[in-house]
């Protein structure tokens, strides 16, 4: 039973690598394109440079909290197997 456990646990940590690696190419990329593309909203020159800036800020905090959030869930993910295990010998 602790085996089958520990496989799921590195089945969803696969699974949870998976899912932020994905959002973080999307949110990297979104935020690039807007980015580079900041004088599509506007013609004015500084609002041009602060709308690139702004999307730039804004890719970082999220590809941040993107990697924060993954090692959170894989903590949460790796170890539920353990605590699990402890809960399920207390039953006894």
């Amino acid at each position: 039973m602790r085996a089958l456990a520990k496989g799921i646990a590195v089945l969803a940590a696969i699974a949870w690598s998976l899912v932020a690696w994905g959002s973080y190419a999307l949110i990297g990329w979104v935020g690039g394109f807007a980015a580079q593309n900041a004088d599509a909203f506007t013609g004015h020159p500084e609002t041009v440079v602060f709308i690139s800036w702004a999307a730039s800020v804004l890719t970082s905090i999220g590809l941040a909290g993107v990697v924060v959030a993954w090692l959170v869930g894989l903590a949460i993910i790796l170890l539920a197997p353990a605590v699990v295990g402890r809960l399920a010998r207390r039953m006894r």
